[in-house]
């Protein structure tokens, strides 16, 4: 299966020589692991990133199983991820051509390929810079709605990070300005987000927070955009979730850093 742009389909002889050509394509490595491939490279004089997804075999897919995740096993989760977004208007990458071979999910190959970002910078550097207050208000407010709308429209991210937020750097900063959301190879898409799976994405988002030292005034301003209520409301009635989402991130930080809570 291929979805291609029509200037790139005439340039080929049949679907195997496409791809054959994208998974085999060279150019700068992102990122390089067992069974996935980052890279960004150069195709008719403009730049894109192509994630490679090899086959996975059983193996990995039964440990994921046993472990109560969902295998990743194509790059088509993140195909209709980034769909989904482009639809519901939340900044994310441009989403260009898709490839896949094979029904097998244990042998299934694939690749996804995107417009390049650039030039940018991820929120993880940006709140450690000394920049005035207003506008780290102004981010934590975006992230916020960013955030919410992602939720209310039934998908969660699963690696929901503040190095997965980025903003582009070539233009000033003002209230038109995007955060655009990463990396969603993981995501998942349903009709309303369960319950777990929001304290699994909030939680990355607080242990991103404590990773930068964010303050806790901090957090109850997103809390509150996210809500979309008074604050103190939020803290009466969803106490238990809140408690829920501290524990997982609290988990994470000292399984993280655990010199830093000796």
């Amino acid at each position: 299966m291929l979805t291609l742009p029509p200037a790139w389909t005439s340039r080929f002889k049949n679907e195997k020589e496409v791809f054959d050509f994208f998974m085999n394509q060279k150019g700068e490595v992102f990122r390089s692991q067992k069974n996935r491939k980052t890279l960004r490279f150069n195709y008719l004089g403009d730049f894109y990133f192509i994630k490679i997804h090899r086959a996975i075999g059983w193996k990995e897919i039964l440990k994921n199983w046993v472990s109560f995740k969902k295998p990743v096993i194509s790059a088509r989760q993140e195909w209709e991820a980034l769909k989904k977004l482009k639809k519901t208007g939340i900044p994310s990458l441009e989403p260009v051509a898709l490839g896949e071979k094979g029904y097998n999910p244990a042998t299934k190959q694939s690749f996804i390929i995107t417009k390049e970002l650039s030039p940018y910078c991820s929120l993880v550097d940006l709140f450690q810079k000394n920049f005035n207050f207003s506008y780290k208000i102004q981010l934590i407010a975006k992230i916020a709605l960013l955030a919410r709308q992602l939720h209310e429209q039934g998908v969660n991210h699963r690696d929901f990070y503040l190095c997965h937020f980025v903003v582009k750097t070539d233009i000033p900063f003002n209230e038109e300005t995007k955060v655009y959301l990463m990396d969603l190879h993981r995501a998942q898409i349903r009709k309303y987000v369960p319950k777990r799976w929001l304290i699994k994405d909030l939680s990355g988002l607080y242990f991103s927070a404590m990773e930068i030292r964010l303050s806790f005034r901090d957090c109850l301003r997103f809390l509150k955009v996210y809500r979309g209520r008074k604050l103190k409301i939020i803290l009466k009635e969803e106490a238990k979730f809140l408690n829920q989402i501290r524990k997982r991130a609290v988990k994470l930080y000292e399984r993280s850093y655990p010199k830093t809570l000796a």
